[in-house]
């Protein structure tokens, strides 16, 4: 017997439900899960938050090149400048080469495990930590190269 899922949302498929938990026979043993549905992220959501990330992740690089034409350090030099002012685990994202990366680290920042199966609400927390983690290190960049003029 395949895996179903059901949502249930109307006297009709309750019905459905009601069947296929009487059709389970002994072997193999099945289990029957109930619990409160929630709804997973939106698309919507989906792509604000790849579109923020990735806007984020270019302003920090846009200020470390900028920094690095006028200060003559190299952009791997600044990046290593900015990594001695914020905490370790933030570090990392100066050294990122794409936004799956970002994301990554960004889950083990905040714990978690994977975003692909938060309800909406808590995607939202995990993208509002997301963006305050951004822009702290973007902060950082634009800080040590204020220091730098």
């Amino acid at each position: 017997m395949n895996e179903q899922h059901y949502i249930i949302r109307s006297l009709e498929i309750r019905k459905d439900v009601a069947k296929a938990v009487m059709a389970i026979r002994s072997e193999p043993l099945m289990e029957v899960i109930i619990k409160p549905y929630e709804k997973i992220r939106t698309e919507g959501q989906n792509a604000r938050y790849w579109a923020t990330l990735t806007e984020e992740l270019r302003n920090m690089n846009a200020t470390i090149m900028e920094m690095s034409k006028h200060t003559g350090y190299t952009p791997l030099e600044v990046r290593r400048l900015v990594s001695h002012r914020i905490q370790p685990e933030y570090a990392a994202l100066l050294f990122v080469r794409d936004e799956e990366s970002a994301h990554d680290i960004l889950k083990m920042i905040h714990d978690i495990p994977t975003s692909t199966r938060l309800g909406t609400k808590a995607f939202m927390e995990f993208e509002e930590r997301m963006l305050q983690t951004a822009a702290e290190v973007t902060g950082a960049v634009r800080a040590v190269a204020r220091d730098a003029e």
